[in-house]
């Protein structure tokens, strides 16, 4: 519920100052859930969860179940700016008035970056290293990835952006994360780290830390 009115504000206020092309956010939460893909979640967010099942799939060579599902997935939601910039050359970060139709495929807003210096590896198929992946446990692992022990919101300059995007490949990124929080590393650990950085700065304010006597 907090994000709404800060959302609103920090658009607004971007808006406002005609910044659109020069500003983006990356959102963080420590109860966060992907996109379903049913509607456009607003800027700073997620790939939907179809996005994500997709690059999955796709990159560990499973094959995918049929779906006529309709996705507004983020990062094809993104207008051009007042000097009418095409879509595609835009930022999935970088804020704009209202959303556009979702032609194809843009950057999201995670900073994660890869060494792309190295040659690209052959991927095997899906064994038990890379099993099958039911849609709730995509959702959890495109969640994890914007997951924090502390409500946060990037607040960026495009061009960094931009630059972190051009560094990386995207949908190899994705199921790659993907694979190492929920095969290898798994929710219920996951759970308990998030529990214990949470916790970490607890025992100091609840003894009174800091506190000034009247």
């Amino acid at each position: 519920s907090w994000s709404g009115p800060v959302f609103c504000v920090l658009e607004s206020s971007v808006v406002a100052a005609n910044a659109q092309d020069q500003i983006g956010v990356v959102c963080f939460h420590p109860q966060y859930a992907t996109p379903d893909g049913s509607t456009w979640p607003g800027f700073g967010h997620m790939h939907s969860v179809p996005r994500l099942e997709e690059w999955y799939n796709a990159h560990y060579e499973i094959e995918p179940k049929p779906s006529s599902a309709v996705v507004a997935d983020d990062a094809d939601a993104i207008s051009a700016d007042a000097r009418n910039v095409e879509s595609e050359d835009q930022s999935t970060d970088t804020l704009a008035a209202t959303p556009a139709s979702d032609d194809a495929p843009a950057p999201d807003t995670s900073l994660e970056t890869v060494d792309t210096a190295q040659p690209a590896k052959s991927q095997p198929p899906a064994t038990a290293a890379c099993p099958v992946l039911s849609t709730s446990d995509i959702a959890a692992g495109g969640a994890w990835q914007r997951r924090t022990p502390h409500a946060t919101i990037n607040v960026l300059r495009a061009e960094q952006l931009a630059a972190a995007e051009s560094r990386r490949a995207t949908q190899k990124l994705y199921a790659t994360n993907i694979d190492k929080f929920i095969n290898q590393i798994g929710n219920s650990q996951l759970e308990k780290d998030l529990l214990r950085e949470q916790s970490i700065a607890k025992p100091a304010a609840a003894s009174g830390a800091g506190k000034l006597e009247p």
